[in-house]
């Protein structure tokens, strides 16, 4: 009798796991066809437009083709360094950046690597000059935290860099040590992320 019971209970099981089996591929199915729908399409794509149409920023990852759109608002690149421009198309192949834009186009972008003790390091903020001061500096390093990997999360600015001091400042970030010799009279001043807690000021001399 025992043994009769084993395998009726594997027999319910068996059965209740080809009921749920079946139940996701009816759901897979019906949000397939769903998709396909021409009137749902056409509805997503009125809502698409709309969105342009409003002006609504989203921040995604920038990939291979976006590196153009990028550099045309990186002020250096713009200018003609050919240095930059190289390092945002590797970025944009290598999807390191996080772009923000809107139905006018790119608006600012962030490079998240990690190659900072195997931590996550922002290489780079840079925001349109026709969009700055509007908050998208705070929502990309927002955006960039989220997508951050590593227990902890850095960046740096010169010192001579007030803006970019004050928007860490405003958004939560601690400053954490600071660093001499990259750039000749401007130390490098570093800051950790407001989701790891500093142990205390560190000054070094490269």
């Amino acid at each position: 009798m025992t043994g009769d019971r084993g395998k009726e209970r594997r027999v319910q099981e068996a059965v209740r796991r080809h009921g749920r089996e079946r139940a996701f591929a009816e759901a897979e199915h019906v949000i397939s066809a769903l998709l396909a729908d021409p009137q749902v399409q056409q509805a997503g794509a009125q809502v698409e437009a709309a969105e342009t149409e409003l002006g609504t920023e989203v921040i995604r990852h920038a990939n291979a083709s976006d590196w153009p759109g990028v550099a045309s608002i990186d002020s250096i690149a713009a200018s003609g360094d050919d240095a930059r421009r190289a390092s945002i198309r590797r970025w944009c192949e290598q999807g390191l950046v996080l772009l923000a834009e809107d139905a006018s186009g790119p608006l600012g972008y962030s490079v998240l690597e990690y190659t900072f003790f195997e931590q996550g390091f922002i290489t780079m903020v840079m925001i349109a000059p026709t969009a700055r001061r509007q908050g998208v500096g705070a929502r990309l390093l927002k955006a960039t935290e989220a997508a951050c990997t590593s227990p902890k999360l850095f960046t740096s600015t010169n010192v001579s860099n007030h803006p970019m001091q004050l928007l860490l400042q405003r958004v939560g970030w601690s400053p954490v040590g600071l660093l001499y010799g990259l750039d000749e009279g401007d130390p490098e001043l570093f800051y950790l992320c407001p989701g790891a807690q500093p142990r205390g000021l560190v000054e070094a001399e490269g």
